[in-house]
């Protein structure tokens, strides 16, 4: 019975211990990132058009958030142009 607890002891740790090193190395900070807070796609002329907009985490800017807008002929070349505007990586959400 005594081996039974200092086994499971060691299992919790170790458990513990993998928990921790693994979130340490693969992280990304929020004012490092671009999450959209909405998204909003029309169609015109058989041209995708997207408007974005994007809350900025930094208590130095006077603007809470980023907008930005483009003409695309598809959901993959709106997602790159999202890309080139907005700074830091876009953080996608998806939804099933």
């Amino acid at each position: 019975m005594r081996w039974v607890k200092k086994l499971s002891a060691v299992v919790m740790g170790c458990t513990i211990l993998l928990a921790l090193t693994g979130c340490s190395y693969d992280k990304t900070n929020l004012e490092d990132a671009t999450v959209p807070l909405a998204l909003g796609l029309d169609v015109i002329d058989e041209r995708l058009r997207y408007y974005i907009s994007a809350p900025v985490f930094s208590k130095d800017i006077k603007k809470k958030s980023r907008e930005g807008e483009g003409i695309a002929a598809g959901l993959r070349q709106a997602r790159n142009q999202e890309d080139a505007q907005f700074p830091g990586a876009v953080a996608a959400v998806i939804s099933r």
